[in-house]
């Protein structure tokens, strides 16, 4: 029962708006996202053409299985991992889903929601980001459940700062079940980089940095740390993993404490292949993509 209130907890989204760290707007200008001039367009940071691709303007849903493990307590544990990526649209009052055809304050997001479990651990998480720029989030809930009790946080923007809400099934030493906390109005999460990193113009050797803040997905109540991040696109090499092999555009992600990495598919929508970082790694298991009821996600605002 435990397991199925956590799911339902994390694909109930809770609503919240934002914008990219400044840090990531001022690279945008640097590398001009204008259409003036080819050259400028070809090293601009993100694809022009891939939040308007075919998959998600028809209405297809992504479902990408993973074989996962992450290292918990410094126990590695082995997860089966599903994401499942669509464009929705949102109301601009709630930034929440709707299905109502009739409205005229809708925006387009791209979603991903993710679900995995192992034997005794299963974790939920929803993020949406906007269409037009899929560095902005829109949205962002976790959820957490192991022996230890059941843990959501979520992301929300407000006037002027930024707040995580972070909620507990089991109270701690101090009797608390429920902390709030303040976070920088411009913090950029760990969590968006396997739907964000998709949108970018791959280029062998592009570098940019982003100020990003630790991963929010486990059960910490402790304030996220901010991380400088330098971002390159290496290169391009083929990788062999259950699903099969793909031409991957490998991306490291490295700060002065730790290097990631990331494998996307070379072919738009470019899916995330495969990923190693310090405690969590990931390979493509299988890989489909579905129709869905398409009648909002043709409107032309959209």
């Amino acid at each position: 029962m435990k397991l199925a209130i956590v799911f339902i907890v994390a694909v109930a989204i809770s609503a919240c708006d934002g914008k990219p760290p400044e840090s990531v707007e001022k690279k945008l200008s640097v590398t001009s996202r204008a259409q003036s001039k080819q050259e400028e367009n070809s090293n601009a940071l993100l694809s022009e053409k891939w939040a308007q691709h075919s998959v998600w303007q028809d209405g297809t849903e992504e479902r990408a299985e993973y074989e996962v493990e992450r290292v918990i307590n410094a126990t590695a544990l082995k997860f089966s991992e599903i994401r499942l990526t669509r464009k929705e649209a949102f109301t601009k009052q709630a930034y929440s889903a709707t299905s109502d055809t009739s409205r005229t304050d809708l925006v387009a997001v791209l979603s991903q929601h993710t679900v995995a479990k192992s034997e005794h651990v299963l974790y939920a998480s929803s993020i949406s980001v906007l269409q037009r720029d899929p560095l902005k989030i829109t949205k962002y809930i976790s959820s957490w459940s192991d022996e230890r009790g059941t843990f959501t946080k979520t992301l929300r923007r407000l006037v002027g700062r930024t707040m995580l809400y972070v909620h507990s099934w089991q109270t701690d030493s101090d009797g608390k079940a429920d902390t709030e906390m303040d976070l920088a109005k411009n913090d950029f999460l760990y969590d968006q980089l396997p739907l964000s990193l998709r949108a970018l113009n791959f280029k062998a050797g592009q570098e940019f940095y982003w100020n990003t803040l630790s991963e929010l997905l486990e059960p910490s109540p402790e304030k996220p740390i901010p991380m400088e991040l330098n971002y390159k696109i290496e290169a391009l090499e083929t990788l062999t993993v259950p699903a099969g092999t793909f031409p991957c555009w490998r991306v490291l992600v490295k700060s002065a404490e730790r290097e990631d990495l990331y494998w996307f598919h070379s072919e738009s929508p470019n899916v995330m292949v495969k990923a190693q970082t310090e405690r969590y790694s990931a390979e493509l298991r299988k890989l489909d993509y579905i129709k869905r009821h398409r009648s909002i996600l043709n409107k032309a605002k959209l």
